[in-house]
């Protein structure tokens, strides 16, 4: 049986038809196993940018995300209220082109203290509270406009405090008819991270992400197309793939990335990407050898996934493998991950899953003296170190109705580090459990209206 032909929506019919756009973003709860990976790549859902085709992330480890500031918090602010207020306007009039969504979290934690992968709230019980918000408009056929915004706090989130972000900001076009296409810019994801489609919490079957990499959302521009079985993205995008805190803070440099993928057949998909393009940042400087700047030092990106759904079966499967020019140093480094994520659906309510991740990152970092007096450090060389670690997480998931889930996971995570640095890498483990609930605003006002 050959692969299900893509079929694009356009203007009001991407929102007038809600159940794969809710099904990207909730999760399909009239199914016992989510919609096959051929269809997973059909252009809909990734028109509502809310889940299957679009990212965010709130990485397990270590993540370095776009914060706001000042001006970034006011930007949010009125993202907010223009999501409201548009929500509001158009629902008074039947104006079906306009879809504003939620999706709200409430996690509770219990890590290792001093655990550098698991820790959180040091290593005490607490809790974290998360809320996402969509606001999407099709003011013509074949345009469309997206903005996703995070807010996030409390003592067992990452960061330990409340922090917000506006994680998507782009303009998409749409055009073909047998051959499918997309034209976008704005704030996209990147084509190198294969686990944006499936790190909000309706379609993460776990609570934690992969280590290995971080789902980062840089600023540019990308074409995409499906013909087919076959689907692919070019993208000049101005961030590197993300390496965490194990990495110098990136700068701001437009590099290409690609992905090509294949769906051979119903419920198989596999996919390749590559990205190439400098990872330190300006203000590294000083600290390079003399006659070279900071754009001169790549990092070279290659990675590999797999989808496969069987019945109530299904596995998600990826690898990428990393290579760092190093300053003064003569090699480059290397990096590598993969995981193998199984997942069953034993019954329309009740599914488990099982992620298990292998991660060999390099730790690079400008070395510095101790402090003279009154000033700060003075940069002497680069710091080239080989961290490695597996982790493992089990967790289970109960559909309380259609748009609420709740989770349970437990995680481990094992270092292989020399003795010296043993005591910034100790192992550790985690216990999670997370309650999630989407929402369609314009609903609720269609109900009341």
């Amino acid at each position: 049986m050959p692969p299900p032909t893509p079929r694009l929506e356009t203007g009001s019919e991407i929102f007038s038809r809600s159940l794969e756009s809710r099904a990207a973003f909730f999760g399909d709860p009239d199914r016992r196993s989510v919609l096959p990976v051929g269809a997973a790549m059909k252009l809909a859902p990734r028109a509502v940018s809310v889940g299957q085709g679009s990212p965010s992330s709130w990485s397990f480890g270590a993540r370095r995300r776009f914060r706001c500031g000042v001006l970034g918090r006011r930007a949010l602010g009125v993202f907010l209220g223009l999501a409201l207020g548009t929500a509001i306007a158009p629902t008074a009039r039947g104006d079906e082109r306009w879809l504003v969504q939620g999706l709200a979290d409430a996690e509770a934690w219990d890590t290792t203290g001093g655990s550098d992968l698991l820790e959180r709230n040091e290593g005490r019980p607490g809790t974290a509270e998360r809320l996402h918000v969509l606001a999407a408009w099709a003011p013509l056929a074949r345009l469309q406009l997206f903005a996703r915004a995070e807010l996030e706090g409390g003592k067992g989130s990452e960061e330990g405090k409340s922090d917000a972000r506006i994680e998507l900001a782009l303009a998409r076009y749409t055009w073909g008819s047998r051959s499918r296409f997309m034209l976008q810019a704005g704030r996209i994801d990147s084509p190198v991270t294969g686990f944006a489609r499936r790190e909000l919490s309706s379609t993460n079957p776990l609570v934690g992400y992969p280590a290995g990499y971080e789902v980062e959302y840089p600023k540019g521009a990308e074409l995409a197309g499906w013909c087919g079985p076959v689907d692919f993205r070019l993208a000049l995008v101005d961030r590197p793939l993300g390496g965490g805190d194990y990495l110098p803070e990136a700068g701001s440099s437009f590099r290409p990335a690609a992905a090509l993928g294949v769906t051979p057949a119903v419920g198989m998909r596999l996919g390749l990407s590559w990205t190439k393009g400098p990872y330190l940042g300006r203000d590294l400087a000083e600290a390079l050898p003399a006659g070279s700047g900071w754009k001169d030092y790549r990092q070279r990106a290659y990675g590999g996934d797999l989808q496969l759904s069987r019945g109530y079966f299904e596995i998600n499967a990826e690898f990428v493998s990393t290579l760092y020019d190093v300053p003064a140093h003569g090699v480059s480094a290397r990096g590598r991950v993969w995981y193998l994520e199984p997942k069953y659906t034993w019954t329309p309510r009740f599914f488990t899953a099982l992620r298990i991740e292998s991660v060999r990152r390099p730790y690079i970092e400008p070395e510095e003296d101790e402090e003279e007096q009154g000033g700060a450090g003075k940069r002497i060389g680069w710091e080239n170190e080989t961290l490695r670690f597996a982790d493992v997480e089990a967790g289970a998931g109960y559909r309380l109705g259609p748009q609420m889930v709740l989770k349970v996971s437990y995680r481990i995570d094992r270092w292989r580090v020399n003795d010296d640095l043993r005591p910034s890498f100790r192992d550790g483990r985690a216990l999670a459990l997370q309650l999630s609930y989407g929402f369609d605003i314009v609903s609720w006002l269609s109900r009341a209206r």
